[in-house]
């Protein structure tokens, strides 16, 4: 029996020195594999955030034109701290469908930027106007939250840099073109988008030359129904002071608005 035993546990050896062997010589390399879409996009964004020495969120477009939302102002809101403002500018009584403006963990002293430089509109203060910027001509958005020295001051809140596409993130020629159409209900109104780019990057003496052109236009119809019952009065209970009993005041509207 002993000799039966030792000649299988030899066998067994040789089978198991045979196998390794070959499996040493058969080709290892692991296969590309090519990442596109949401999730490279969130790699994308990830990546930003673990390189950077601020406190920064950032979402980058899918592809080219193809942010997750119709507005700018929509898309600042996904990020954890940003709170978006619904009130219409110089109507607060009437709601904005895209939003008006952001606030950044509850404070509005927001500065705005355009590929790292400053950008300012026409309606004044520090920040840009998000409504007045089409989302199909943004590569990402980033958000700081605690601005370095090396940027431009006056972010109190925080700074949101706009990021469009740029030639040389492109290995050569690239075109695209992105048509979509939105319908309101209420307004009963159709809402077409259209955006068109065009990239290339050419080899001359002096270096490489890029040159990109980036078209987008785009409608939102909307429609807000309001009713506003203003301005109200004050009716005492009696126009002798000795008599008059404030909890006892009554208010009697004047009006009612339909707009």
């Amino acid at each position: 029996m002993t000799p039966f035993k030792k000649s299988a546990i030899a066998m067994a050896i040789a089978q198991i020195t045979f196998m390794s062997s070959s499996m040493a010589q058969v080709d290892t390399a692991a296969p590309v594999v090519v990442i596109s879409g949401q999730r490279a996009a969130l790699q994308s964004a990830q990546k930003l955030k673990q390189n950077a020495d601020e406190v920064v969120d950032s979402i980058v477009a899918e592809d080219i034109g193809k942010l997750p939302d119709r507005s700018v102002t929509e898309v600042l809101q996904r990020i954890a701290g940003v709170t978006m403002d619904r009130n219409m500018p110089g109507d607060p009584n009437r709601q904005a469908v895209e939003g008006s403006g952001i606030s950044v963990r509850g404070l509005t002293y927001v500065r705005s930027e355009v590929n790292g430089r400053d950008a300012f509109s026409a309606g004044g203060g520090r920040s840009l106007g998000f409504t007045d910027v089409a989302p199909e001509l943004m590569a990402g958005v980033d958000v700081y939250k605690n601005p370095s020295a090396e940027q431009i001051e006056g972010a109190v809140a925080g700074l949101v840099n706009l990021r469009t596409a740029m030639p040389f993130d492109f290995k050569g020629f690239k075109g695209a073109v992105g048509l979509s159409e939105a319908y309101s209900t209420l307004n009963k109104k159709k809402a077409p988008t259209g955006t068109i780019l065009l990239s290339n990057r050419w080899d001359t003496p002096l270096g490489q030359f890029g040159a990109l052109i980036d078209l987008a236009s785009s409608e939102s119809p909307t429609r807000t129904d309001a009713v506003g019952v203003d301005p109200y009065f004050p009716h005492v209970n009696s126009q002798d002071p000795a008599k008059y009993d404030p909890s006892k005041t009554k208010w009697i509207p004047l009006g009612v608005g339909y707009r």
